[in-house]
């Protein structure tokens, strides 16, 4: 039973005007921005995108000048600036997510990689993975991500409170066995798109 003030995902909260301008530099070109493109339009959001697709470092960086240039352009109400990346393979993960967050840009991250935020819309239990692996194991579930590099929104949407529950859970487990991966917090970059949706 859900407590009270507790809305799940999907539930669209009542509001006229979002509170928040988000705007999301993305590491990914094609996954990411189509994935949270369909989450904002299903909660009737409009998120802005800065850059897609390249280097953590780089999208960080210019995650970093966008904030800048907000303080500095007038714009009068709250104004968010989040970069989604991954650990993959790159280097340097935790200090990226340090400089991020010193110079007021949030992080949705994730371990080995997106996918497992995907991977949380299943009861499937999680263990540490490559990206290869997590992908393969999508790919498994939603046969048309090989080819379009594009979650199916559709078959995922009915399960996004147990992939938030199940993400909530795996951050838990990470901070008391001080384990890395599998892990995301991209749950909280959509409860605050959903926070700012329309009825």
């Amino acid at each position: 039973m859900r407590k009270r003030g507790d809305r799940a995902l999907s539930r669209r909260p009542h509001r006229r005007e979002p509170r928040v301008k988000i705007t999301i530099f993305s590491e990914g070109a094609v996954t990411e921005p189509d994935y949270l493109g369909r989450f904002a339009a299903d909660v009737r959001v409009k998120l802005l995108f800065g850059k897609k697709g390249g280097k953590p470092a780089d999208l960080v960086e210019a995650a970093i000048a966008a904030r800048r240039a907000t303080r500095t352009d007038g714009f009068s109400g709250d104004h968010e600036i989040w970069a989604v990346f991954d650990r993959d393979d790159h280097p340097h993960t935790p200090e990226l997510r340090r400089r991020a967050d010193e110079n007021g840009v949030r992080v949705a991250f994730s371990e080995p990689c997106f996918e497992i935020w995907a991977l949380l819309h299943r009861p499937d239990g999680l263990g540490p993975m490559t990206s290869r692996e997590a992908i393969e194991r999508v790919c498994a579930h939603l046969p048309s991500y090989r080819r379009e590099k594009r979650l199916d929104y559709d078959a995922l949407r009915p399960h996004h409170d147990a992939a938030v529950a199940r993400a909530e859970r795996l951050r838990a487990a990470r901070e008391q066995d001080g384990g890395t991966n599998p892990y995301t917090d991209v749950d909280v970059l959509l409860r605050l798109v959903r926070d700012n949706g329309k009825p």
